[in-house]
C-alpha cells in the first residue's frame, strides 16, 4: 500500500493525526474521490468526512473555523479537471503530479475570487461562484442534484400521495426525503403507518406491489429518525448533506441491525419484522 493510499485511509477512518492534514493532503485526497466517485458523491462523502474529522481533533466547524463549502468545492473541480486530463494515469501517478504541478498552489483560488469573496461567511457555509474567472469545470453541472430536489417538500409529498409523481424520481434518496417529510409532519410511529399505506398505494398501478417490503421501509424510517435526532436541520437537503451514510451506506445501516438480508426474507415483505442484532 502507497503512503497516498495510507493517508487517504487514515483520513476517511478519522485517524489521521492533525498536523499531517495539509494543503498537500487535502489535495491527495481529493484526487482519491474524483477517481472512486462521479463528483456528486465525491462531494457529499467529501464534505461529510471533513466535517467529521475536524470534530474528532478538536477543530469545530464555525462560523470562522473548520469546514469550508466553497473551497471544498473549488478543489474537488480542481481535482477533478486534472484527473480528467491524466486519465489513464493511476490514483498514485495522478496525485504525485498533481502536488508537484502549478494545479497545486495554495495561491491557486485568488485566480478565481477576490480575497473578500473567498473569506466571507457566505462562502463558508455555502458555494459561492468565482467572481474573477470561470472554473475550468461549472460547479453547476458538475453537483446537479437529484431531480426530486426540484420539487418543494409540500409538492413532493402531494405528487407521491397522488400517485403522479414520475416513477423514475423516487430513488433510494426520494424514499429518504419522504420519510423525513412524514416524520416531520406525523412523528414516527403514525409516519411509519402513513408512509406503508402511501407506499403500497403508489407501487400497485406500476405492477411493482412485489418490491415492497414492509419491514425495509419501516427500519428506513428508524433510521431516518434516529439521524433526525442527532442533528436538527430545515431542509431535507441539509439532513441528507449532514449524513450520507444514509444514501451511501444504506446496506451497512441495515446489517448492524439485522442478521440476514431482509430484502430477501419473505417474512418481512407483508409484515415488520424487529430488529435481531440491534434496537433502533
Amino acid at each position: 500500500m502507497s503512503d497516498y493510499e495510507i493517508l487517504v485511509g487514515e483520513f476517511t477512518s478519522w485517524t489521521l493525526p492533525k498536523e499531517k492534514w495539509t494543503h498537500e493532503a487535502h489535495l491527495i485526497v481529493a484526487i482519491w474521490y474524483c477517481k472512486t466517485y462521479d463528483l456528486p458523491k465525491a462531494l457529499d462523502l467529501l464534505r461529510y468526512h471533513i466535517k467529521t474529522y475536524n470534530t474528532s481533533v478538536g477543530t469545530p466547524n464555525s462560523e470562522t473555523q473548520g469546514y469550508h463549502e466553497t473551497l471544498t468545492r473549488f478543489w474537488l473541480l480542481i481535482a477533478a479537471n486534472f484527473v480528467k486530463l491524466n486519465e489513464t494515469k493511476t490514483f498514485e501517478e495522478t496525485a504525485e503530479v498533481f502536488v508537484n504541478s502549478d494545479w497545486a498552489s495554495r495561491n491557486l483560488a485568488f485566480n478565481y475570487y477576490t480575497q473578500e469573496t473567498l473569506f466571507s461567511f457566505e462562502a463558508r457555509k455555502e458555494w459561492v461562484e468565482p467572481d474573477l474567472e470561470k472554473l475550468p469545470i461549472e460547479n453547476e453541472f458538475a453537483f446537479l442534484p437529484e431531480k426530486h430536489h426540484l420539487l418543494s417538500d409540500v409538492e413532493f409529498s402531494q405528487q407521491f400521495y397522488n400517485k403522479t409523481l414520475s416513477p423514475e424520481i423516487f430513488t433510494h434518496e426520494a424514499h429518504l426525503r419522504l420519510a423525513w417529510i412524514m416524520i416531520q409532519n406525523h412523528g414516527l410511529k403514525l409516519g411509519a403507518e402513513i408512509i406503508c399505506e402511501q407506499i403500497l398505494a403508489f407501487v400497485k398501478p406500476l405492477g411493482a406491489e412485489e418490491k415492497f417490503n414492509k419491514t425495509l421501509t419501516v427500519a428506513s424510517m428508524n433510521m431516518v429518525n434516529h439521524f433526525m435526532e442527532k442533528a436538527k436541520t430545515d431542509t431535507f437537503l441539509d439532513f441528507i448533506q449532514a449524513f450520507p451514510p444514509l444514501k451511501y451506506g444504506f446496506k451497512q445501516l441495515l446489517d448492524q441491525h439485522y442478521s440476514f438480508d431482509i430484502l430477501k426474507d419473505e417474512r418481512t415483505r407483508k409484515e415488520y419484522i424487529e430488529p435481531d442484532l440491534l434496537v433502533f
